[in-house]
């Protein structure tokens, strides 16, 4: 998922199972990382082929606001109803704008762990105040298991 409709190459930060850091960009660069050719979908195209409401989840490792970029229909859509994303610290600035632009608010704030916060945000209803976020501190990750 990215800003456009289109190719990119997926570069693989690890090839070890589990792992993350994984990129995408529409550019090709030989430089000795693993990389295979990816079809990117903008999340207004996806949301095009089914009705809503919506519920999306975002966990894609440092490529948030091209995510957000491919979306601005659907956030702004009454049909789309919330969204949890994880984030990097330094992206979180610019992600709130955007979706707070879109007519959105923050429920819950985890984290921050490391460099990254987990946040939930829902459609604010008429008539109904906005609560600040509940924010929780974590220490270990974002599962209780």
């Amino acid at each position: 998922v990215g800003a456009a409709d289109g190719f990119g190459w997926l570069y693989y930060a690890d090839l070890r199972p589990g792992a993350a850091g994984h990129r995408v960009s529409a550019e090709r660069v030989d430089d000795g990382t693993a990389k295979e050719r990816v079809k990117v979908w903008a999340l207004d195209t996806l949301a095009t082929w089914e009705p809503g409401p919506w519920y999306v989840k975002v966990d894609v490792d440092g490529g948030e606001l091209d995510v957000l970029a491919g979306a601005p229909s659907l956030l702004r859509h009454a049909g789309f109803r919330g969204l949890c994303i994880e984030l990097r610290l330094d992206l979180e600035a610019t992600a709130i704008g955007i979706l707070e632009a879109a007519g959105l608010y923050c429920t819950e704030r985890y984290g921050p762990r490391g460099n990254v916060v987990f946040t939930i945000w829902r459609r604010q209803q008429p008539g109904v105040p906005v609560v600040p976020p509940t924010t929780i501190a974590l220490s270990s990750g974002f599962s209780s298991a």
